[in-house]
């Protein structure tokens, strides 16, 4: 069984270009897409419209830093503080690159993170660079 790709984004042009993104990159594993931060909550805990899912984690987040209902922030915590999803690999996506909003990321726990882009080009060539740095590091040698 491949593991999904969990897209947490409310934006649907930026979810658009992060499945765009990843199909360029050459994802070949599902990829489900929870709207919002209380649809990402119900995923992850499998609860709500997600209760009939299979209860594996997803084998990554990437997760919209700025969300309704429950914001990404929140939604890292919730990540984090269960113990069934604490290990989940999570790469925040943000529009926002200062470093204030960086940092605190990454003391939520970030395994990464990224800015997105505005054209389709240069958040493929980001994403594809992240998701290349990560397999590698994440594959056995």
């Amino acid at each position: 069984m491949k593991l999904p790709i969990l897209v947490v984004e409310d934006d649907p042009r930026d979810c658009e270009l992060t499945l765009m993104a990843l199909e360029n990159c050459g994802v070949r594993v599902p990829v489900d897409v929870a709207r919002d931060g209380r649809k990402a909550r119900d995923y992850l805990l499998c609860e709500g419209n997600w209760a009939g899912r299979p209860a594996v984690n997803p084998s990554m987040v990437l997760l919209d830093m700025q969300l309704p209902e429950i914001d990404g922030v929140d939604v890292l915590e919730l990540i984090r503080g269960t113990p069934s999803t604490r290990f989940v690999p999570i790469i925040a996506v943000a529009a926002s690159n200062r470093s204030d909003d960086v940092e605190r990321a990454y003391k939520q726990k970030v395994n990464a993170y990224i800015v997105k882009a505005f054209d389709l080009q240069t958040y493929v060539e980001s994403m594809c660079t992240l998701l290349s740095a990560w397999s590698r590091n994440r594959t056995p040698h």
